[in-house]
């Protein structure tokens, strides 16, 4: 459904402008990143509890949430700043309002499955499921009765947003499955990991983008400092 929506925003975006190919960017990124999370929970699901092999699958599934989470952001940024600003404003002030028709939502949806049988783990998807359906249409009536008109691009980027969040959190869930005892330590050490990518990629935009001389000076001072 998404690669469907993304061939659309392409076409879209050849039509428009520039920022729609930076969404058509960020849209796909997420897209992307939201399938390797769910693989990685594949992965870490099939692994033995607390086993090396678990060990591995977690920090996988754990990177693969982090990436998925940043994917989510920056869809979501490129979405926002290709909105009409009227719309934004809409969703910031109806945004407690949705999220009240959502929970609702998601607490009989909830219900009405538990009542027919179905498992927590099975109720709680339902739920979710619920709550997201409750809050788009929601969000298109409120919308639609303000007389204004969505940016379809902005939508698809939206939506691949929302999905690689909830990649991320079922990543996250199989890694704390395969991890065991093991989740917080292994946890830790995946953020710390991505701690320090960051700032090392941080430095290397930092000094690429340093004038010659200054660069040439600060790579010299770097390498007196490790002798």
């Amino acid at each position: 459904m998404l690669n469907r929506k993304l061939t659309i925003l392409t076409i879209l975006a050849m039509s428009l402008s520039l920022p729609a190919f930076a969404q058509s960017d960020a849209t796909q990124n997420a897209i992307d990143a939201a399938a390797e999370a769910r693989a990685a929970a594949e992965l870490a699901y099939e692994s033995e509890e607390s086993s090396e092999a678990g060990r591995i699958a977690a920090e996988a599934a754990l990177t693969a949430a982090l990436d998925a989470n940043k994917a989510a952001r920056l869809a979501r940024r490129a979405a926002n700043q290709a909105e009409d600003p009227a719309v934004l404003e809409l969703l910031k002030e109806k945004r407690n309002a949705v999220r009240e028709v959502a929970r609702k939502a998601a607490e009989s949806a909830r219900d009405k499955a538990l009542e027919n049988g179905a498992g927590e783990e099975a109720a709680r998807q339902i739920a979710r499921e619920a709550a997201r359906n409750a809050a788009r249409s929601t969000v298109a009536d409120f919308i639609a009765n303000a007389g204004l008109t969505p940016n379809p691009v902005s939508e698809v980027a939206r939506e691949a947003a929302r999905d690689a969040r909830d990649a991320a959190k079922e990543a996250t869930k199989a890694a704390r499955e395969a991890a065991g005892d093991n989740f917080k330590e292994i946890r830790r050490d995946v953020a710390k990991s991505a701690v320090k990518e960051q700032v090392k990629n941080t430095v290397r935009e930092t000094v690429k983008n340093m004038p010659r001389e200054e660069r040439r000076d600060r790579i010299k001072n770097l390498r007196n400092i490790r002798n």
